[in-house]
């Protein structure tokens, strides 16, 4: 994929810009016509440069899940009462206190007065809705549903909340606590040692394997820290280039899936939110292909991107998803055999849903473990740091006392 920019100009002669991305710039220009009314003209379109992005990203804050929910749930609940779009964003507008809101639903306004639809208008405010976000309110639109498909993205958001709020409750406390530690070690080994290893060689005191090995890392940690420092930011640079590379990319996300417990994790973390989000869309009347399609956004992962797209393609040609899905590597197994008991029974939304609930309760049933297991171990791995240290350090002492002493 290359990132473009550009310029258009629309019929009543405003000028709209934005980022997207196509795989030439020849898709690049059906996309921007397509997404903006007729009589739509294009005055730039040229390949984004990383620094622009890079500068567009850091000036682009995401809308916190509470006023995402709150607004979606507003926008709901007045087209559900039968209020136009354009009208219940100027409703919302006029109600919000949140002047950030305030502005970013002006400039919507703005989009649709052009022509645009809702969803087209979402399209400039990444900040607000994800791309699968974007694709259910076009799918929404499509289908004459636009007010069922909000409330169904709002149980999604509220549901991802909660989700990634267990996964990073369980992960918080160790994190925070082995970033502590880690970094007052690193403030012994870089103050204190030192200061411990000057009276040790003064005294002339023999010293034990363990302070040799603390003495050691002390010294590697002097001599080098910058060197260690410089090691770590080139490894870390070089992944993130690396990743840009197709092939590269490939072998690491295959890879992530095997990481013990978080790989799992991940991977019922994906078949749950592809699952649910398959159910409102095929209960909602939108077909299998167009459902693989908009699901196709859900992850940038090059093994699922490998196997939507192979259902994509089978699909097309006629065989049924549950044969398609089996021969993946993300859903073979229980969430294929699922599918085709859906599609031979004619219930394959509520399975779709019942998968997802199924593995929603498997992943807060493995954070809820993750943590009771997690937190034992920190402070355990911290005991036994201290506990070195204060051996390594101390033996020496108490050696020489005792010799002092006889």
């Amino acid at each position: 994929m290359t990132h473009f920019y550009y310029r258009v100009l629309v019929a009543d002669s405003r000028q709209h810009d934005g980022y997207l991305s196509a795989e030439n710039k020849k898709e690049a220009a059906e996309q921007v016509l397509k997404d903006f009314p007729p009589n739509t003209f294009i005055l730039t379109l040229k390949t984004d440069l990383s620094y622009r992005r890079l500068f567009q990203r850091l000036n682009t804050k995401p809308i916190d899940l509470i006023r995402k929910l709150h607004f979606t749930r507003q926008l709901q609940s007045l087209l559900s009462s039968g209020v136009t779009v354009l009208d219940a964003l100027h409703i919302i507008g006029d109600m919000s206190r949140d002047k950030e809101m305030s502005a970013m639903i002006k400039k919507m306004m703005d989009y649709i007065g052009t022509g645009l639809s809702f969803s087209q208008a979402c399209e400039h405010f990444r900040e607000l809705y994800t791309n699968e976000e974007i694709a259910l309110i076009r799918a929404g639109e499509l289908s004459g549903v636009l007010g069922d498909i909000l409330l169904d993205l709002y149980h999604i958001i509220e549901w991802d909340k909660t989700l990634m709020g267990k996964v990073k409750k369980a992960l918080r406390y160790p994190a925070i606590v082995i970033g502590i530690t880690f970094a007052s070690m690193m403030g012994v080994f870089t103050f204190i040692i030192p200061q411990f290893a000057t009276f040790f060689v003064n005294n002339k005191v023999e010293l034990p394997m363990l302070t040799r090995v603390l003495l050691a890392i002390s010294g590697v940690v002097l001599n080098h820290g910058l060197g260690i420092v410089l090691v770590v930011a080139a490894v870390a640079v070089g992944f993130f280039l690396g990743y840009k590379k197709p092939a590269f990319k490939a072998r690491l996300d295959a890879y992530v899936f095997y990481v013990p417990v978080l790989g799992p994790l991940y991977k019922h973390l994906l078949i749950s939110r592809f699952t649910r989000i398959f159910s409102i869309l095929y209960t909602h009347g939108v077909s299998i292909l167009e459902s693989l399609q908009i699901l196709k956004q859900l992850s940038v992962n090059s093994v699922y991107q490998t196997d939507i797209g192979y259902c994509l393609s089978s699909v097309r040609q006629g065989v049924a998803l549950s044969d398609a899905i089996s021969k993946s590597q993300i859903f073979v197994g229980t969430p294929s055999q699922m599918i085709l008991t859906g599609e031979k029974g004619g219930t394959l939304g509520s399975l779709m849903r019942q998968a997802s609930d199924f593995y929603s309760e498997d992943i807060t049933f493995v954070t809820d473990r993750l943590f009771t297991y997690l937190e034992p171990f920190t402070i355990v791995l911290i005991g036994v740091m201290v506990l070195c240290l204060s051996v390594g350090v101390f033996m020496p002492m108490l050696s020489m006392i005792t010799a002092v002493g006889h």
